[in-house]
């Protein structure tokens, strides 16, 4: 991952985060802040050149995430937990892979911890105990 050389930023500097790219506002800001797109997980600085400008990346080198939204009704029960599957060749990035699970709470994405097993086929399992299920995203990405 590469960082853009910005100025120290306060923390009123850190505005809220958008919900994609084509959200950040183009007026009213100033030298250095800082907002988090949640779509694509990446921060942005506001430059010199009245510009945003992309201040990090998703780390994960060449291919996007795998992305799935899910409803409550999605999840199934089984053996007293909640799952949800999602087969290797839905997903098709191998067993090797880092998953970001994600609640929609209102209009915006927000990590959550998931239990998840991958099985040998590659498949990925989302689980959950009791009756918390939710709605909400997962982002599969190759590690």
């Amino acid at each position: 991952m590469s960082f853009k050389n910005f100025p120290e930023s306060s923390a009123e500097q850190f505005k809220s985060p958008v919900q994609s790219v084509g959200d950040l506002p183009s007026s009213g800001n100033g030298y250095g802040d800082v907002r988090v797109v949640l779509d694509s997980n990446e921060i942005y600085v506001w430059a010199q050149t009245d510009s945003w400008e992309l201040a990090s990346g998703t780390g994960g080198g060449g291919t996007s995430p795998f992305e799935l939204t899910f409803q409550i009704i999605d999840w199934n029960l089984d053996s007293g937990q909640y799952k949800i599957t999602i087969n290797e060749s839905t997903h098709t990035r191998g067993s090797d892979i880092i998953v970001d699970v994600q609640e929609l709470v209102g209009s915006f994405y927000q990590p959550v911890d998931v239990s998840y097993t991958i099985n040998g086929s590659g498949d990925l399992i989302l689980i959950i105990g009791n009756d918390s299920r939710f709605e909400g995203r997962v982002l599969i990405q190759g590690a």
